[in-house]
């Protein structure tokens, strides 16, 4: 009988040609230099014993080697999970001890596609019914939701029956302890609280989908995420506070601009690295304001203000791989050291990468753009800073639905102008002579003129209220201070009747796609309109 074969390891030392430099008595002195062989493939040395068979070890390799395939390779759930649990511990105890990153979500329940009876259906499969609604009855990756008040949720809401891979989202949820009034309170004692605090968080005061894709469905996929998401809170028994903004949003920088891509041609591939830089920021706001006062409650406008209108994957992609390379070299007891690899063929799977799929792209429509934050035109895309034809080093324009072109014949392909509306943390609308003249004032689309007429100054002036609607209704509830005991039924029909006016008529069959959502805001509903041009825009120059 032949000997049985011995199982492979996981991990192995291999002949590689690393760069190096060459030393010589002349730079011996002034060079950092590495032996240029190990001693032996199958001597451990000072390495950690059992790294071979490691499964972490595997794991976090794989995250290295996809973050480093191509420029456009997708981050999975694991991938992306190593990236933000790295990032999570470069920022101090104190902001970490109020932060959670939720473990990344993929399932395909979480597909736009699939209706709120399949969705519950899913939740009853991982809840513990036969417990207590509340802590014992939550899975236990999920119970860190009562200890902390911030926390970070990646959500892939690709739908896997189109082919669709790796479209995140992230889910920004805040939350809040019960207030009860403190039976032993003494008005006359300073010391003496009136109200006092529960141990858990138990309140869900902000749920926010930060989606980077600007597509015909963005509007609806956020609406029915959210209800996810606060569906999912209240099977865990959080209940919604009396302070809950259901308009609440984020302004981000989107994956495209609609004139620049096409359906088949979005950056999804970068939603999973958008999601790495949209919890970096947000916990560089949490730091900031701890920074300053670590007792103070983080201003709305400041913790939902617009994120930074500057994103680029690459530079992202970069940081991410230093992360992960680092924790490697410390995974091996630091007796490791990052090389250079010169490569002649990448391969994943059955499929050949290109070498030159790392390089960054600076030039075109897919170069990065530089947007105004918080900025959006009439049909609800983010404005654009523009370096004009003149002086490179001015800025002095910004596009986004752009003025009607004088040799445009089709008399009404585009919108006369745009007009910015600044999104604030709390979403009021208060947009501010400063905050419009940013561009010009917009005029409604019936103003056009054709191509034989000439503007008239006089009505370039002229405004016109804007049309957006609100994405959750407006939560119309009094404020009295979170109490104990569940919601009514009133405040459950209300919460209902927000997320249902943005979804529109949602069947409940989870294998049935969600119809044409009534509720959707003008200026989606005209990106809807086939019949609709896309704006002629200048083009950024780099």
């Amino acid at each position: 009988m032949p000997p049985k074969a011995q199982p492979r390891n996981r991990l192995n030392l291999a002949r590689t040609n690393v760069l190096m430099k060459e030393i010589t008595d002349q730079n011996r002195d002034q060079s950092v230099y590495i032996h240029p062989r190990w001693l032996k493939a199958n001597v451990n040395n000072d390495l950690p014993p059992e790294w071979r068979d490691s499964l972490v070890l595997e794991y976090k390799f794989d995250t290295f080697q996809q973050l480093q395939a191509s420029r456009t390779f997708y981050l999975d759930a694991a991938a992306l999970d190593l990236c933000l649990e790295l990032l999570d511990l470069r920022f101090p105890i104190q902001v970490r001890d109020d932060v959670n990153i939720v473990t990344s979500t993929d399932e395909d329940e979480w597909a736009m596609q699939i209706g709120m009876d399949g969705f519950h259906a899913f939740l009853n499969t991982i809840f513990l019914r036969d417990k207590p609604k509340g802590w014992q009855r939550t899975p236990a990756a999920y119970r860190e939701l009562y200890q902390k008040p911030y926390h970070f949720w990646p959500i892939d809401v690709s739908a896997p029956a189109n082919g669709e891979a790796g479209r995140w989202v992230t889910a920004i949820i805040r939350l809040e302890r019960e207030k009860n009034k403190n039976p032993d309170y003494d008005e006359n004692d300073p010391n003496s609280l009136e109200w006092v605090e529960s141990n858990e968080y138990l309140f869900y005061r902000d749920i926010v989908i930060v989606d980077p894709s600007l597509d015909n469905d963005n509007l609806e996929r956020s609406a029915i995420t959210r209800r996810k998401v606060r569906d999912f809170l209240e099977s865990c028994g959080l209940r919604r506070s009396p302070n809950f903004d259901a308009n609440r949003e984020i302004w981000v920088p989107p994956t495209n601009q609609p004139q620049d891509f096409t359906d088949n041609n979005m950056e999804v591939w970068s939603t999973g690295l958008r999601c790495v830089d949209v919890v970096r920021q947000m916990m560089t706001r949490i730091l900031d304001s701890y920074v300053a006062d670590p007792y103070r409650d983080i201003p709305d406008d400041v913790f939902f203000a617009p994120l930074r209108g500057w994103f680029v994957a690459d530079d992202v992609r970069t940081d991410m791989i230093a992360l992960v390379a680092m924790d490697l070299v410390s995974q091996l007891g630091y007796n490791a050291r990052i090389a250079i690899e010169p490569v002649k063929k990448l391969n994943c799977g059955n499929k050949v990468l290109k070498n030159e799929g790392l390089r960054p792209v600076t030039e075109g429509v897919t170069a990065p753009h530089m947007y105004v934050p918080g900025s959006k035109d009439l049909n609800g895309c983010p404005l654009t800073w523009d370096t004009g034809d003149g002086d490179s080093e001015s800025l002095d324009t910004v596009y986004g639905v752009a003025e009607p072109d004088d040799n445009d014949q089709g008399g009404g392909g585009t919108a006369a102008y745009a007009q910015a509306r600044i999104i604030t943390g709390d979403d009021e609308d208060d947009t501010s002579e400063d905050d419009v003249s940013l561009i010009d004032r917009a005029t409604d689309s019936s103003d056009i003129p054709s191509s034989d007429e000439e503007l008239d100054p006089e009505n370039e002036s002229e405004t016109h209220e804007s049309t957006e609607e609100s994405d959750d209704g407006v939560d119309d509830e009094t404020s009295q201070g979170s109490s104990g005991g569940d919601s009514g039924e009133d405040e459950e029909q209300s919460a209902d009747s927000e997320e249902d006016s943005v979804m529109g008529d949602v069947s409940d069959d989870p294998g049935s796609d969600f119809g044409e959502s009534s509720g959707l805001s003008r200026s989606s509903q005209k990106r809807k309109n086939e019949e609709y041009d896309p704006p002629v825009v200048k083009k950024p120059r780099v």
